[in-house]
């Protein structure tokens, strides 16, 4: 979302504000018009702002000149960013977004908050986060715990372009990815490290004695929807845009996908946990769903009645191609009793039901 405000006091007249608005990489944006009373402002006075966010790498024409030149035109005196001006998946390029921002900051203070991308992108907060479970994984051995369940991610083995088995090579793009792996691999040795120290050994022989055993499996989770999903994500998107007969803007959409509905996922956390496996296993949908994400947009349109419309190739892909999902699960299957329950069509339904769409 691009929108651009002004502020003003009380009782002085607000001035006009611009939103650019950009559902899921839009490739052309509309004005409308905000105004804004503020006290703290003095009466009379006016303040002009532009608020950015949520482009995702999205190029108006070129350099992306209409949008500065609309900004321009509206002489703000400042402008403030939301995050989500990049995207932390694929090759995670930063030079369109610092291209745009180098045009702005030339003209105007700008103000720039992160977004969950530039987070995703941000090496300090993902070390950060990688070192605060490594003090919940030892916290969790000091209070008793027998097993630590960790929701590892996808992103852990970057762009691969044939399926992904737990012995895939991992080549994280994103610091998200990279603090994922981080973890992981020294949450592993850890726990190796507490099971020698745990053995009684007498002679030639050692016992692992029972208080020191301590389980950590590693989940890598793949795309899930459901209820709670983030507002921008692509299921959030249609569930939005079709059935107020919006228009949706897509990349080429090309690339093979793998959805897992929520409570599937959760069924399948809670089977790991009751059966006594250990180590990494993928967590997504079975083979079957595993399909074009063409396919999945087609679906959701025909969910909601093919209200509305959409279009492909608006954005363009990352330099690597497309960044397929090809979860295999079998591991997950042969060390528990889960089996997907959740059909995306079924899902889907679920989830226009839920929101009375």
């Amino acid at each position: 979302m691009i929108a651009i405000t002004a502020c003003a006091a009380a009782l002085a007249v607000v001035t006009v504000g611009l939103l650019l608005r950009s559902e899921y990489e839009k490739k052309h944006f509309v004005t409308d018009q905000y105004e804004i009373e503020s006290p703290k402002l003095p009466d009379g006075a006016t303040f002009r702002c532009v608020f950015l966010s949520d482009l995702h790498d999205n190029v108006y024409g070129t350099d992306n000149e209409p949008l500065v030149a609309a900004i321009r035109a509206f002489k703000p005196d400042a402008v403030l960013i939301g995050g989500d001006m990049m995207v932390s998946k694929g090759r995670g390029d930063l030079d369109i977004s610092l291209n745009l921002l180098r045009q702005l900051t030339a003209r105007y203070p700008v103000y720039y908050g992160n977004g969950n991308h530039e987070n995703r992108m941000n090496r300090d907060v993902q070390q950060k986060n990688a070192s605060d479970s490594l003090k919940a994984l030892e916290g969790a051995r000091k209070l008793g715990c027998r097993t630590f369940l960790f929701s590892g991610s996808q992103a852990e083995y970057g762009i691969h372009r044939e399926a992904m088995t737990e012995d895939t090579p991992l080549n994280p793009v994103s610091e998200y990815g990279k603090a994922k792996v981080d973890f992981g691999r020294q949450a592993m040795e850890a726990v190796s490290r507490w099971r020698q120290e745990g053995y009684d050994c007498h002679g030639d022989s050692c016992t692992e004695r029972a208080s020191d055993h301590f389980r950590y499996i590693h989940a890598r989770i793949f795309s899930i929807y459901g209820p709670g999903d983030h507002p921008w994500s692509l299921v959030e998107s249609c569930l939005k845009t079709f059935p107020a007969g919006g228009y949706l803007s897509l990349g080429e959409c090309t690339q093979m996908w793998n959805f897992l509905y929520l409570d599937d996922l959760l069924e399948a956390l809670t089977a790991l946990w009751l059966s006594g496996a250990e180590g990494i296993f993928n967590v997504a949908g079975e083979r079957g769903e595993t399909r074009p994400l063409r396919d999945y947009v087609r679906l959701m349109y025909e969910a909601c009645g093919c209200h509305g419309c959409y279009s492909y190739g608006r954005r363009p892909q990352n330099a690597e191609g497309p960044a397929n999902l090809i979860p295999d699960v079998k591991k997950l299957m042969e060390a528990t009793d889960w089996r997907q329950e959740i059909p995306f069509q079924e899902g889907i339904r679920r989830l226009i039901q839920s929101k009375n769409i």
